[in-house]
């Protein structure tokens, strides 16, 4: 198939998938944004790649051919262009995030591959992991997947239902990194990681104080949301 064959399939996949069918709604309405489409790939699609519409300031569900393979799944693009000037400082943040996802669900990864291309070429294929200091760099393309050992030209539709099947496997992470809306936080002594309540331990021993009663703190003028 062409390129632009295999995104007008994904899209029509996506619709009716349980997990992906109102990606782009999420987004939006996480993102606060107005304008947008309901395609999980939006129109611009290059010569041998392509990543879902709104992509380029994310982690980026991504499809392309990669030397004598064609790859899927996620990927950060840390190429600096006119639309990401300075894809570091936007992008290094989320990636620390896909580390901490990696460390608290390793499990959900034994399925998936990685690499990166970079100024000294492609990095060896490897099990899915945490992603080395030493390829957060500008220019550098990392990628979290699965890949066919063929070209786009050769894909069928059986192969569709596999991408969408790996996307829907790994849409928890770009949830994780992109979908998380800002919260309260208690703000309090906690010995579990604030996973579950660690009890009076470290609480204030006055009785009669708001957080030995209720085990957190009300502070006062509070901003609506903590970064």
């Amino acid at each position: 198939m062409e390129l632009f064959e295999i995104v007008s399939l994904l899209n029509e996949k996506t619709d009716t998938s349980r997990i992906l069918h109102d990606f782009q709604k999420k987004r939006r309405e996480t993102k606060n944004k107005t304008r947008g489409t309901n395609q999980f790939f939006g129109t611009k699609i290059h010569d041998d790649y392509a990543f879902h519409y709104g992509g380029r300031h994310e982690i980026q569900f991504n499809v392309g051919n990669d030397e004598d393979t064609f790859r899927f799944g996620l990927a950060f693009s840390l190429e600096p262009g006119i639309d990401l000037t300075d894809p570091l400082f936007e992008l290094r943040p989320k990636v620390d995030k896909y580390n901490q996802y990696f460390r608290r669900n390793p499990r959900l990864f034994l399925n998936s591959v990685m690499w990166c291309w970079n100024s000294e070429g492609k990095s060896p294929v490897t099990a899915a992991s945490l992603i080395p200091d030493e390829w957060i760099a500008n220019n550098s393309f990392i990628f979290i997947g699965a890949f066919f050992p063929k070209n786009s030209n050769k894909i069928t539709p059986k192969d569709i239902d596999v991408i969408i099947k790996k996307f829907e496997e790994l849409y928890p992470i770009y949830k994780f990194i992109e979908l998380q809306e800002n919260k309260l936080a208690k703000i309090c002594w906690n010995t579990n990681f604030w996973e579950k309540p660690s009890g009076l331990e470290g609480k204030s021993l006055d009785k009669n104080s708001y957080e030995r009663k209720y085990g957190f703190l009300v502070i006062p003028n509070m901003p609506s949301f903590i970064n």
